[in-house]
């Protein structure tokens, strides 16, 4: 029991006694109007000592602490049964119809001490009755046989009474013990479901028996967003009898990829856990294009070098024909389309050497929105830019800062400008953006190069960095897989996230490098893909 409980059940006592004092005044008030039966004097003033006794208890109840106040809560129950006995010797002893009281004196002390008090009170009211009787009766009360029953029924009947009614109690009291030991078990299991539930770093949703959305847990807010406006999605993606099932869903405009798995509930709804599975497929995917790279980059590199110094002989001989010999228009113009033709394999030929063996990485402090407005001034003077005349916006900031070869940085920015040109429509946007945001290796800065031109298919999203792999008429398929190449010689990232017909981004990212020159390890594999 806790020490406000006793408070307050002294405190209902004492009401109950006020009550009981009034009740009695009452109904003497009524038989000395009525039948003019009077109030004795011992009557009167033991009603006084009953209000007296009242006004103490309310008075104690709220100044005593604990410890004293458990004497108080016992007090009340000798009081009552103090009072008890001298109104039964008043009006009858013996004989009294207020034997009954002790009753009631049984039941309160039960409700403040439950068993013990039950039994305590029981015990002392059969003494107490006992007592009444050989006061009235002195030693006549053993030669009546009716009065010595009448005693030890009644005595018998008060000590039984309070015997199952402190067995009831101690019955309550196991259970109540019960129920407070099963409630802090809940509780701590609650407390350990919250935590699990709240810190895992799977998503959780629960769904009803209509599949509407009840409850999410806050690493489903996080992967997801607004949980609620993907509720339509969630269900048709997530909704499958599969133990484990991945699916495909948009958040953000962002395709993503997710594990998922469905138990089903006793009350016909249903929870859904489930993992975030894009930078793990982005990951297998940039593995896998590592390898094609690699295996393509050792072969290509020595074909390369090999077919240069056939082209160089060529382009040697067709020159020392040309100036030893007087040609007519006609041989002049196919001895030039030759010359145009091997410089253009010379050129291909070099960047796929670049492309295999990049040369080392310089680098030093570089102004991303600088390098950005340099190079979109250079593409404005392009004939693709002019062609089309798409809206280049440089969004990014100021303060924002890398450290690279500004060369390659360079390069990289011309060959996804010029990507974005080619697959805008006549008078469409292409914008550049940069922040700041935290991923595993800690914050990053990301730029983002943005167009809303005709998108790029999952299929071919899947091979755009390979090398040669290109889907423009005269395009050598080089350009992305340098940009990447170039990347991973930086330890930098690229992704791409792209939708058919509504545009393409591609997310760069550069780890924080401290300021000055600093040579890269080519064969670094932290790359994108």
């Amino acid at each position: 029991m806790t020490d406000m409980s006793l408070r307050t059940r002294v405190k209902w006592i004492i009401i109950f006694r006020l009550a009981f004092l009034m009740a009695m005044m009452g109904s003497g008030l009524v038989l000395y109007s009525f039948y003019e039966v009077p109030f004795s004097q011992s009557l009167r003033n033991l009603m006084l000592w009953g209000f007296g006794g009242v006004a103490v208890s309310w008075i104690l109840h709220g100044l005593l602490k604990r410890h004293l106040f458990i004497a108080l809560a016992w007090s009340q129950i000798i009081w009552d049964l103090g009072f008890t006995t001298v109104l039964v010797h008043l009006t009858g002893g013996f004989q009294s119809a207020y034997v009954l009281l002790y009753v009631v004196n049984i039941l309160m002390g039960a409700v403040l001490f439950y068993s013990s008090g039950a039994i305590a009170a029981g015990f002392l009211a059969g003494l107490a009755f006992a007592g009444i009787a050989f006061l009235n009766r002195g030693t006549h009360l053993f030669e009546e046989a009716a009065d010595l029953s009448r005693l030890i029924f009644s005595v018998s009947a008060l000590w039984f009474f309070a015997g199952g009614v402190g067995f009831l109690f101690k019955n309550r009291e196991r259970l109540a013990k019960s129920l407070e030991q099963t409630t802090a078990d809940l509780m701590e299991l609650n407390q350990i479901h919250s935590a699990i539930v709240n810190h895992i770093p799977s998503g959780i949703i629960y769904l009803d028996d209509q599949n509407k959305l009840i409850l999410s847990n806050p690493a489903a807010k996080k992967i997801l967003g607004r949980v609620e406006e993907l509720q339509g999605t969630i269900v048709e993606a997530f909704l499958r009898e599969d133990a484990r099932f991945e699916s495909q869903m948009e958040v953000d405009g962002v395709m993503k990829s997710f594990g998922h798995s469905r138990v089903g509930l006793p009350n016909g709804g249903s929870v859904i856990v489930f993992q975030d599975l894009t930078g793990i497929r982005d990951l297998e995917t940039r593995a896998q294009t590592q390898e094609k790279l690699a295996a393509v980059g050792q072969l290509g590199a020595g074909i390369a070098h090999e077919i240069r110094n056939p082209l160089a002989s060529l382009s040697g001989s067709v020159q020392l024909l040309k100036s030893e010999f007087s040609v007519d228009s006609k041989a002049e113009r196919l001895m030039k389309i030759v010359l145009r033709e091997t410089d253009r394999l010379d050129a291909l030929c070099k960047n796929f050497l670049d492309y295999a063996k990049p040369s080392q990485v310089r680098a030093e402090e570089v102004n991303v929105r600088d390098s950005v407005h340099q190079v979109i001034s250079l593409l404005q003077n392009s004939s693709e830019y002019k062609s089309k005349a798409p809206t280049i916006e440089n969004l990014v900031s100021k303060e924002f800062r890398i450290f690279c070869d500004p060369k390659q940085w360079e390069q990289i920015l011309w060959n996804l400008l010029k990507n974005g040109v080619d697959a805008v429509r006549s008078g469409g946007k292409i914008t550049v953006d940069a922040s700041e945001v935290s991923s595993a290796q800690g914050m990053r800065t990301q730029i983002r190069i943005s167009d809303n031109g005709v998108g790029i298919s999952e299929d071919n999203r899947k091979q755009i960095f390979n090398p040669f792999f290109t889907t423009k008429g005269g395009g050598t398929g080089l350009g992305l897989a340098l940009v990447y190449q170039m990347l991973k010689a930086h330890d930098a990232t690229v992704q791409v996230h792209s939708k058919v017909g509504s545009g393409t981004t591609f997310y760069i990212e550069f780890n924080s490098m401290e300021q000055g020159d600093v040579a890269y390890d080519n064969q670094s594999s932290n790359t994108g893909g």
